[in-house]
């Protein structure tokens, strides 16, 4: 999935909890008795579903995974929708200070240790959230998996071994872009909702889906993947059912358009033809998946690279209604970056990271 799942120091799953519990005081009502009793029995129950190999460091800890524990699905999606939301200022900001004076940038330049930090805990309540919805023991459905899927979150995490060193990079694997629309009903809008950004469409009949990429605005990449649900990685729900966690990816082909021009095909990258897929979480509205999350990470032939990554998917319906709380955002392009949610260090555009990520 993410760093969190391949990080040198982890914490056994199986480890006592009682010390990350909220301690109950003679000052606290009986409401918030209450209400820290069921936080902890809500807890514990998807404390049992976690990953044998669950990375408690990373997630900032027991105490932060039993607050976050409420409801984890509402938090994640709020996360999301602030980072479009924080982004979008960024860009403002970013567009005034070309025109500030040197002192402002300098004042600017102070506030970047502080949003490093603020970028730390952002990574540890991302993880938390991950592991806490694993929990919940929602795997791979292939009639809820079924349709399209807005990609609004990436993130990838690269462990490369040379004999007997390790040497751990985190970057962010593409920058998904993400028009918000104004709602009106003309056929200029509508048709921008129907390209916008980067999707995913399965096709639960054929075992097939594709992977839609826009770019430099006449461009797009379309991939065509063959998926098969394997029994390898399963999961243990805490109500004691199996869940099917791993889907096997086979690159089929890899299409090129421009405009109107014809369609070129593309050859594929032996390196990337056949990978693994993890479901983390999957319901009506969201799907997060991964490579590395309970399991070791994509290996290249030669066995010198492992590549963890995880993707968060939403559906455009659902998208499109959490996006309609910023209104004042509206047709506002906004950039989402791996490294952080809402914050991005590279004006490129992501075709590159394209032809890495075909199969993710």
């Amino acid at each position: 999935m993410t760093s969190s799942a391949s990080a040198s120091v982890s914490a056994p799953v199986s480890a006592p909890v009682s010390v990350s519990s909220e301690s109950v005081t003679e000052e606290d009502s009986e409401e918030e008795i209450e209400r820290k009793r069921k936080l902890k029995e809500k807890f514990e129950m998807l404390r049992r579903g976690f990953p044998k190999n669950a990375n408690i460091v990373t997630a900032g800890g027991w105490y932060n995974l039993e607050q976050l524990s409420h409801d984890p699905k509402t938090t994640l999606t709020q996360f999301i929708i602030n980072g479009i939301k924080k982004e979008a200022v960024q860009h403002h900001h970013h567009h005034q200070e070309s025109k500030s004076s040197s002192s402002e940038k300098e004042k600017h330049h102070d506030q970047e240790g502080i949003e490093k930090e603020n970028q730390e805990r952002d990574n540890e309540k991302l993880n938390a959230l991950c592991l806490l919805l694993y929990g919940m023991g929602k795997g791979f459905i292939a009639d809820t998996m079924d349709g399209e899927w807005d990609i609004v979150f990436t993130k990838s995490f690269t462990k490369s071994t040379t004999g007997t060193t390790s040497t751990t990079i985190t970057t962010s694997s593409s920058r998904n872009t993400v028009v918000i629309g104004s709602g009106d009903n003309n056929s200029k809008n509508n048709k921008s909702k129907k390209n916008r950004g980067n999707r995913l469409f399965f096709n639960i009949q054929k075992l097939l889906f594709q992977k839609r990429y826009t770019f430099l605005k006449w461009g797009l990449l379309i991939n065509t993947i063959k998926y098969l649900p394997i029994s390898e990685n399963y999961s243990i729900s805490s109500k004691g059912k199996i869940v099917v966690r791993r889907i096997v990816c086979t690159l089929l082909n890899r299409i090129l358009k421009w405009w109107k021009l014809p369609s070129i095909k593309l050859p594929t990258i032996r390196s990337i033809k056949k990978r693994y897929l993890d479901i983390i979480y999957l319901d009506d509205d969201i799907c997060i998946s991964g490579s590395g999350f309970g399991g070791s990470g994509d290996s290249s032939e030669n066995g010198r690279q492992n590549q963890n990554q995880l993707f968060i998917h939403f559906r455009p319906k659902y998208l499109q209604t959490m996006m309609s709380q910023y209104n004042r955002f509206t047709a506002t392009t906004t950039t989402l970056s791996g490294s952080g949610i809402g914050h991005s260090n590279s004006k490129s555009n992501n075709y590159g990271d394209i032809l890495d990520d075909s199969l993710c």
